[in-house]
């Protein structure tokens, strides 16, 4: 907790209440911090802005040798999920 207690002595209701509505504002706080950061489309976006910043440099230009090495993966990938299963 917050350390509020005080060391042998009694808390009121009044203070009982105020810490406890301080803890219900740092958890709604929190819940709505962590649903705002796990939204599937704010981690879509974050994980595709890393993707392109991979591929583009800053200046626009493409990495050609890393989009070769991506797209020689996918069809290696590609290669293994569709081969004959005998």
């Amino acid at each position: 907790m917050s350390g509020s207690h005080q060391k042998g002595g009694k808390r009121s209701v009044s203070q009982i209440e105020a810490e406890l509505q301080a803890a219900r504002d740092r958890l709604t706080k929190t819940a709505g911090s962590i649903s705002n950061i796990a939204k599937p489309a704010k981690l879509a976006a974050r994980g595709l802005g890393k993707t392109s910043r991979f591929f583009v440099s800053d200046s626009g230009e493409l990495h050609p040798v890393r989009a070769l090495a991506a797209a020689v993966a996918a069809i290696g990938l590609l290669g293994l999920f569709t081969r004959d299963r005998d």
